[in-house]
């Protein structure tokens, strides 16, 4: 039996697997998921005959390889697991226990090839870094590329020094002129990690360029500047990905599904905390990180950009933003800044951030009409979760929920966004545009309530 008739019986395996999960947890109407949400899924399942290619897969491999038949039944399969994966992508906080046998069936289906295949098909995303000015550069590099679908061809950064070091870390070229990268034949994309005043012309000049985009917040300083970018987006078709990191820890999907499922009633407050200590440790982050000419703004734009993105994850639509921001430890920016958000469905959330705290701290408080949820802690290692709910047996009074409990992270966007890239979809939908110009429009808001002294409307 050769390689790929083992690949193809493995991947019969986890169809089956699939199924008989899908329909074991429809039947015993599982508490972390929703029942109605479940059962489309189940009806995907059989809409794209996964039963039988299940049974084909296996039945053909197991004496000779029959490779024509074999594709074909894989490339069916492809068609339905993708239609079921973003389903799941959409109704995350319904769906997460589904995620990591997707992830599974996604790989496994994905690792056939064929020699003869068209050029373009299923090929490597050939990616170029825009910048390495950004902390979490690497990081959400490495992310990307460990997909395994996805190369680095060339870095570009204003900086010579700076982006030739990440270009010879990564074994790629550097090149130092924007326009000639953007040239490129060989580049489908781009993850722009430059300076932020600088995001508005460097994306716009690529998607022009026709390259699929990924950046890390915030996507520009001003609302308008944000609409200029998704007009040259939509004009030339590419594809758009803002990295919202928060959005993909698993403890805060529980908390998103428990809102999302009335486990804690009619929400009425909601509270979120991300604090550490650069402007006490100069050594933290690099003197850059504090010249506003680069960043665009202090801590309110930088390290408070996650709660201002969260609260409406968990509130819905805001109404009215009211802002206290301060700098103590002469940086240059604001270094202390608190946000209070009134949304249109009642609830009031505050988003507290700090550059002057003791070390890196999240707190995540959110408050119900028939229970309340607090998760501390910045990694599952050291989370420390507290449940009350009128709706989940014995959890009536406030009582921990254990870390296992919890669902896994998901991939980070970086990671997120090659696969999309691979894929049909057009965009992920919590990591859109229109998501990156929401967190725009709440860091304006909050710099001018600031400046003004007064409540501005959103």
């Amino acid at each position: 039996m050769n390689f790929e008739m083992q690949k193809a019986i493995m991947l019969s395996q986890h169809i089956r697997a699939f199924i008989k999960m899908v329909k074991k947890y429809h039947e015993k109407n599982h508490f972390r998921l929703n029942p109605d949400k479940l059962y489309q899924v189940k009806l995907l399942i059989e809409e794209y005959r996964f039963p039988l290619i299940a049974e084909e897969l296996h039945r053909i491999n197991q004496f000779e390889w029959d490779e024509k038949y074999t594709y074909l039944l894989v490339d069916d399969f492809v068609k339905g697991i993708d239609v079921i994966e973003e389903y799941v992508q959409r109704h995350t906080s319904d769906l997460f226990l589904l995620q990591a046998k997707l992830y599974t069936l996604k790989s496994l289906s994905l690792s056939f090839s064929k020699e003869d295949k068209t050029e373009g098909e299923r090929k490597m995303i050939q990616l170029a870094l825009l910048g390495a000015w950004h902390v979490h550069t690497k990081g959400f590099l490495e992310n990307a590329l460990k997909t395994g679908l996805a190369e680095l061809t060339v870095v570009w950064d204003e900086d010579a020094t700076r982006g030739k070091a990440i270009a010879k870390e990564f074994g790629v070229p550097f090149e130092k002129e924007l326009g000639k990268v953007l040239k490129r034949e060989d580049v489908d994309a781009v993850m722009v990690e430059c300076v932020t005043t600088q995001h508005k012309d460097v994306i716009i000049r690529a998607a022009n360029a026709k390259k699929h985009i990924f950046t890390d917040k915030a996507l520009a300083l001003t609302v308008e500047d944000c609409l200029e970018i998704k007009q040259s987006i939509e004009e030339n078709q590419v594809r758009f990905m803002v990295s919202l990191e928060s959005k993909t820890i698993g403890a805060y999907q529980y908390a998103k599904k428990l809102v999302d499922e009335g486990k804690l009633g009619k929400i009425t407050a909601v509270y979120f905390r991300r604090a550490h200590q650069a402007a006490l440790d100069r050594d933290m982050l690099p003197d850059y990180w504090f010249d506003k000419e680069q960043t665009g703004g202090g801590v309110t734009l930088d390290l408070g950009c996650h709660g201002l993105y969260l609260l409406p994850y968990f509130c819905g639509t805001p109404k009215k933003i009211t802002c206290l921001m301060n700098e103590l430890f002469g940086t240059g920016s604001d270094e202390n800044s608190t946000t209070i958000m009134e949304f249109e469905g009642g609830a009031i959330g505050t988003a507290h951030t700090s550059f002057v705290s003791y070390r890196l701290d999240n707190m995540l408080e959110i408050i119900g009409t028939e229970g309340s949820l607090v998760i501390s802690g910045t990694t599952p290692s050291n989370f420390r979760i507290l449940l009350q709910s009128k709706h989940i047996e014995g959890y009536e009074n406030l009582m921990p929920v254990a870390v296992e409990d919890l669902p896994k992270d998901e991939e980070s966007p970086s990671a997120q966004f090659i696969k999309l890239l691979s894929s049909d979809r057009e965009s992920l939908p919590e990591f859109d545009i229109d998501a990156a110009i929401q967190l725009t429009r709440l860091i304006e808001c909050a710099y001018q309530s600031a400046h003004e002294g007064r409540t501005i409307m959103y």
